[in-house]
């Protein structure tokens, strides 16, 4: 199994932390956000990894992995950056995951035991980290349906708690199998509307022409980086010891 890191937006919403690099590239404690995801990756037993760049693409040179480019990254949202890895996508089985979030191995390792053709990891436990990061957790929540372990929604702005079963994590898996539909999808879409496409939006495409969207449920420790705020948090939490010998690895 391989795996691919989506880290081609710059994350503006970081301000001044992102003028000079990547999100991906905030470091955390000693460690970037994207060597935090390659050391999680590699503990889990993939060591095929890629970077799918975008923004300040030889700030990623030092890492020494191969790497995807979308030198459109600024006209363009995820899912073209995503199409940056066709090659690998379309051969192999690949987890995908942002550049902005660390996770234990664990979580890594209840997807990669998932044997569904396409699958992604959603917290059960979410309430507890949307609080700590914001005042409303509505207020960056989006909704998430599910029902006998296949999504129904995902992605949506959510109107109530109840619209939001689950946290999507940024982290999946795609066989090539289950690429192929992802790519029959966009090229029935306008080019104008694929280069605004995110990932969510195009897994409700998936869903909605029938297509078995799976969810793994994990309740692991693991972060999503967005805002300056969490960058403090994180580094907190860390000092009290909230997260495991992963994390230090």
């Amino acid at each position: 199994m391989r795996a691919v890191i989506l880290a081609a937006g710059r994350g503006s919403r970081m301000k001044s932390l992102t003028e000079e690099c990547p999100k991906g590239l905030i470091p955390l404690c000693g460690k970037t956000l994207v060597e935090r995801m390659m050391s999680s990756l590699r503990l889990s037993g993939i060591h095929d990894i890629a970077v799918i760049t975008g923004y300040r693409r030889d700030k990623f040179d030092y890492l020494g992995l191969p790497t995807f480019h979308n030198p459109e990254w600024a006209n363009t949202n995820m899912v073209c950056s995503l199409c940056a890895a066709a090659d690998w996508l379309g051969r192999d089985d690949v987890i995908v995951c942002y550049s902005d979030i660390f996770v234990s191995p664990e979580i890594i390792r209840s997807l990669m035991q998932d044997r569904n053709e396409f699958a992604l990891t959603y917290d059960r436990q979410w309430h507890d980290l949307w609080r700590a990061r914001f005042a409303d957790v509505l207020a960056d929540a989006e909704s998430f349906r599910i029902r006998d372990g296949l999504i129904q929604e995902i992605g949506n702005r959510a109107v109530s708690i109840e619209d939001i079963q689950g946290q999507y994590m940024g982290l999946f898996k795609f066989t090539p199998a289950s690429w192929r539909v992802a790519e029959n999808i966009l090229e029935r879409l306008p080019p104008e509307r694929v280069a605004k496409l995110s990932v969510t939006p195009l897994l409700q495409h998936m869903i909605e022409s029938g297509y078995p969207v799976h969810g793994v449920p994990v309740s692991g420790q693991w972060g999503e980086m967005d805002q300056e705020g969490d960058l403090l948090l994180y580094e907190t939490w860390a000092k009290e010891g909230r997260f495991g010998p992963w994390f230090g690895a």
